[in-house]
Order: C-alpha cells, then sequence, then structure tokens
C-alpha cells in the first residue's frame, strides 16, 4: 500500500516522513505493539486498512473506515467485500450506504474514476453521519454473545 500512496504522492517516503497535501496530512509510521496500533486507530478520523486482522481493529475502533481488501483468485475478494458491506450497512440511510459501498468499490478496483470520487465527496460532507454509523455498528457486535460463551450455551443444554 506505501507503494499505491508513493505513487500518488510523487515522491518517496520512509519511515517517520510524512507530507501534507490540502488538508490531508499522511505520516509513514513504524510497525508498533497491538496496543500503540489500536489507540492510533481510534485516534484517527479516517482508517484505511489493508489486511483482516487490521480491518478487524478498525471495526473495534468504530471510526469511519476504508478497506483495501487483499485480492484472490477468481475475484472470491469482491465477493467478500460485497457481502460484509451488505450486512454492514443493511442499517445505513440509503444515500450513506450508497456512498460508502461506492467508495470502497471504487478504491478496491484501482481506479480514480469520477463516480468513486464523488461518492468520497458525499462522505466528506457527511462525515459526522458516517462516524455515527460506524459506531453504532460497533456497539452492535460488541452486544452479541462472544463465541465461547455461545458454545457454553449451547453445550450446556447437550450435556444431561
Amino acid at each position: 500500500m506505501l507503494g499505491d500512496v508513493q505513487q500518488w504522492a510523487g515522491q518517496p517516503l520512509t519511515v517517520g516522513e510524512g507530507m501534507q497535501r490540502g488538508n490531508l496530512r499522511l505520516q509513514v509510521l513504524p510497525f508498533v505493539s497491538q496496543a500503540d496500533y489500536d489507540r492510533l486507530l481510534w485516534s484517527c478520523d479516517l482508517n484505511a486498512v489493508r489486511g483482516e486482522d487490521s480491518f478487524v481493529r478498525a471495526l473495534w475502533a468504530a471510526r469511519p473506515l476504508l478497506w483495501h481488501i487483499y485480492v484472490q483468485d477468481e475475484d472470491a475478494h469482491l465477493d467478500k467485500l460485497a457481502s460484509f458491506l451488505d450486512r454492514w450497512l443493511a442499517t445505513a440511510d440509503p444515500a450513506l450506504a450508497q456512498a460508502v459501498r461506492g467508495f470502497w468499490q471504487f478504491w478496491n478496483a484501482g481506479t480514480a474514476a469520477a463516480p468513486g470520487l464523488a461518492h468520497w465527496d458525499f462522505l466528506r460532507a457527511h462525515g459526522p453521519q458516517w462516524q455515527a454509523h460506524c459506531a453504532a455498528q460497533t456497539a452492535q457486535l460488541a452486544a452479541q454473545n462472544d463465541l465461547a460463551g455461545g458454545l457454553v450455551h449451547f453445550c450446556s443444554g447437550c450435556v444431561k
């Protein structure tokens, strides 16, 4: 992902280096501990993450996020992305859901198409609404029973 950012920036970036373009400030950070990574995610207005582990941590941060999903054979990653978005955006305002879905698809397609940029403009203009949706989804996830507790409950009905 750093290579993509460097290409967009038009300059090489190394750990400790940053750049500013308009209101956007980019900073290349070194690898950090899990606890420090979580704090970093919690402190950002938007988290752009790559792998599944980072994606899950970003979901728990309850902040707007963008998942740059790893490409898989036969475009299986696009089905995974669409399935997640269907579930995550099911309760979102339709215009917000359309913008999030459109921007995530644009980001993962690797093109600078005008519709993708229009979705980003909408998301920027509706940041508080996007933030509220992310917080509500995280709260819904936190309210679910954990796997271990669910298994204990299931098994307790099987043991006589």
